[in-house]
């Protein structure tokens, strides 16, 4: 019988997302799922198990290494528990805590899932965006019902071996284009964008990490009007972004710059990765702060900004660039850039504000076994401020804004009201 390797090689996004993870944010993604009773404990822990050995980096620690990291799959993983049930009066509390908690870099693997039980069972998924994104949660997400599908059903789970576990940005590379836009780069090079944005945060170091929710629907609604303005849901969204903005944070030469993701799964025939990685590029939007003219005209300013990102391949120019920095800086270098970036964050209080619209989770109503999903949700990292982000994502309907950070630095009251900024900005009430 085929085994599964003991060592994978850390790739570029790895690297990169490893270091954030270090010195700029508490860089794990989670997904909430609240079930419509409970589940069977038991099938889910085998369930749990079992995906690890379908996705070993889920396994695996990162070595740290000055020039050649790698990841090294433990080989205690049927001692240790990846999969944890708490019965508790305080299903918020004991979600936060979970959701908050660090990660622990030596010791912890890549996934670890908890059940909150209450009346109902309320199911989070916590990966390291060291080795996943959200487009890789999601997919996760697929493989542990289908394996706990399975297992309801009697039936035996088989494990299928693959003969590759590639998990490089060189599937983007590779398409018929790749060559012509890397060739672009290398004639005209790339100006990288700049913080312009201050959002209000205290110097201090980042604790106490909390996360906050607020519900939108329905998302039709939304789609409706972005239609009717030949936009997308995120173009409308980012809209608001950016109107609230400067109602809550000094902008720097009037001009807001706020970073998006783009799934570079787009660039595949079917939008598929062999095996659970990040592939995702975060691009610059730069558009004038004009608070005078209208939501529509904010809108349209900011569609030519984002057709141009989708027209100049900027996601593939994004992987060549990132691939570029990995083969000449060590790891050691690597970590050292990130280092006094985080100084001169910390210093000039400025910063690119990220909104990450993960789109819709799954598109039929989920489920384990006969156990319905009735909500799901997905929350970013904890960015150290004064970077801030937010999450976006769409289950049955309803879309969540989710915002992580640390309450040592940045008031739970000014994020709020900033949400709320961007809710009374949508044209949709």
């Amino acid at each position: 019988m085929k085994k599964i390797p003991m060592c994978f090689p850390v790739v570029a996004q790895d690297a990169i997302n490893y270091l954030i993870g270090k010195h700029l944010a508490n860089s794990q993604i989670s997904c909430v799922l609240r079930l419509k009773g409970r589940i069977n404990e038991t099938m889910l822990k085998q369930a749990v198990r079992l995906s690890l050995d379908v996705e070993p980096i889920l396994g695996c620690r990162l070595i740290e290494n000055d020039n050649n990291p790698v990841w090294e799959l433990r080989d205690d993983l049927d001692e240790i528990e990846l999969c944890s049930v708490i019965e508790t009066d305080s299903v918020d509390v004991e979600l936060q805590k979970f959701i908050g908690a660090r990660y622990e870099f030596v010791s912890d693997c890549q996934l670890k899932v908890r059940v909150l039980r209450a009346e109902s069972d309320i199911i989070c998924v916590k990966i390291n965006h060291a080795c996943s994104d959200a487009g890789g949660l999601k997919q996760y997400l697929n493989l542990l019902i289908s394996i706990y599908d399975l297992l309801f059903k009697g039936q035996q789970y088989v494990v299928q071996f693959r003969s590759s576990y590639s998990r490089g940005q060189d599937q983007i590379l590779r398409i018929p284009n790749a060559a012509n836009i890397v060739g672009e780069i290398a004639k005209t090079g790339v100006n990288p964008s700049r913080p312009t944005v201050a959002f209000p945060c205290n110097p201090g170091e980042n604790k106490e990490q909390a996360f906050i929710l607020k519900k939108l629907y329905p998302v039709d609604k939304i789609a409706d009007y972005a239609r009717k303005n030949d936009a997308t849901v995120n173009d409308v969204l980012l809209t608001a972004f950016n109107r609230a903005l400067p109602k809550m944070a000094k902008i720097e030469n009037k001009t807001i710059s706020v970073y998006i993701t783009m799934d570079l799964r787009r660039y595949l025939i079917d939008h598929k990765t062999e095996a659970i990685c990040n592939l995702s590029a975060m691009l610059p939007v730069m558009i004038s702060n004009d608070s005078t003219e209208s939501f529509e005209a904010t809108l349209s300013k900011l569609v030519i900004e984002t057709r141009k990102l989708k027209s100049n391949n900027s996601g593939i120019k994004s992987a060549y660039l990132l691939e570029m920095a990995h083969a000449k800086l060590s790891f050691k270098d690597g970590s050292i850039r990130f280092q006094q970036r985080r100084k001169q964050t910390s210093m000039n209080q400025l910063c690119i504000p990220t909104f990450s619209n993960v789109g819709i989770i799954a598109k039929e109503t989920m489920k384990f076994g006969l156990l319905e999903v009735a909500e799901c949700y997905i929350v970013g990292p904890a960015a150290f401020s004064p970077d801030f982000g937010m999450v976006a994502s769409t289950y049955e309907n309803t879309m969540t804004l989710a915002v992580n950070f640390f309450q040592s630095t940045m008031q739970k009251e000014t994020i709020e009201q900033f949400i709320d900024a961007i809710l009374n900005e949508l044209p949709i009430h």
